[in-house]
């Protein structure tokens, strides 16, 4: 079900678009309070929210037959090609290398950032599947849950409201408090370590992803470790960050990225990671360990993070 969704035929202004996004976002003095970007990643039709904090980004536009009526990732310096195997990271690409803001920030669009509490039945009852799970593993080693702080909603105004909430209360805590970052609660995982929960996926690239980052950011080493050896993953690549934080996050990202895709196309692990089934959404699954890797650095350098909440559009 798409949520108020127009059914005429969309016109594909990505350009004129792109270029009104640009000039608004390097012109300090349109206006003198806190700039805040928001990269909202679509990749099919959907409900579109937009305001000046949210703004909306067809990821994977060049791969992508869909005209969804907004700004693609195809424009200016960018890596919308590699969207099969990036994910939402090619919107966070197209930010560094788009963008100029003091914060900036990635969700995706039915998973957004808010400020309200998880609903005390649903966050019990996920607690009570959570713990069950944990006790059960005693007997059943292979048996785990994921608990997070998220609220799932079905109505799309009430989802709308709860997202323009958050944009609007966001802009005046980062006005108030010296935040570096702000995340949503991590995912916990009941029984398994990270390590393991990305095996999915295969372990090899895992492998590979600590032979890069122990080879080029040996300093970064001992978070990824952390990150993999832990219950809890900061997950979707969901962060606002400030701007040199966020430009620094990633330099090491996409450098990391792309030593291990090359990595292992050098070792004949595969041939065409744009082509082969294989490695569909690898490297997007890869900066979600980065990115917890990458938080839990932050919080080491002394970094003041903000927590918050996600809700969730289950339309």
């Amino acid at each position: 079900m798409v949520c108020k969704m127009a059914k005429e035929k969309r016109v594909d202004n990505s350009e004129m678009v792109f270029k009104i996004i640009c000039y608004l976002c390097h012109d300090k003095n349109i206006n003198s309070t806190m700039n805040i970007k928001i990269l909202v990643a679509h990749h099919k039709p959907g409900l579109i929210i937009s305001n000046d904090v949210y703004l909306p980004i067809h990821v994977g536009k060049s791969l992508s037959k869909e005209n969804l009526g907004i700004s693609g990732d195809n424009v200016g310096d960018n890596i919308s090609e590699l969207n099969s195997v990036y994910c939402e990271m090619t919107g966070a690409y197209w930010g560094w290398k788009n963008l100029e803001a003091d914060y900036v920030g990635l969700c995706h669009y039915r998973r957004y950032f808010t400020f309200k509490p998880m609903p005390l039945k649903s966050r019990l009852k996920e607690k009570y599947h959570f713990y069950k799970k944990k006790i059960r593993k005693i007997i059943d080693p292979g048996c785990h849950y994921s608990y997070q702080e998220q609220t799932v909603v079905w109505d799309c105004d009430m989802f709308r409201n709860m997202v323009l909430d958050f944009s609007d209360k966001l802009k005046s805590k980062l006005e108030k408090g010296d935040y570096d970052i702000v995340v949503p609660r991590p995912y916990i995982e009941s029984s398994q370590n990270l390590e393991q929960h990305f095996r999915e996926i295969g372990m090899d690239h895992i492998k590979s992803l600590k032979d890069v980052v122990s080879r080029n950011y040996p300093s970064f080493y001992p978070y990824l470790i952390k990150t993999l050896n832990s219950h809890k993953l900061y997950a979707a690549n969901m962060f606002v960050m400030k701007w040199d934080i966020f430009e620094n996050y990633c330099k090491l990202v996409f450098d990391v990225l792309d030593l291990q895709m090359k990595s292992m196309v050098s070792s004949c692990w595969c041939i065409n990671p744009l082509t082969e089934g294989c490695y569909y959404r690898v490297s997007g699954y890869l900066a979600e360990v980065l990115t917890s890797a990458y938080v839990l650095k932050i919080k080491d350098d002394g970094g003041n993070i903000l927590f918050v909440n996600s809700v969730f559009l289950a339309t």
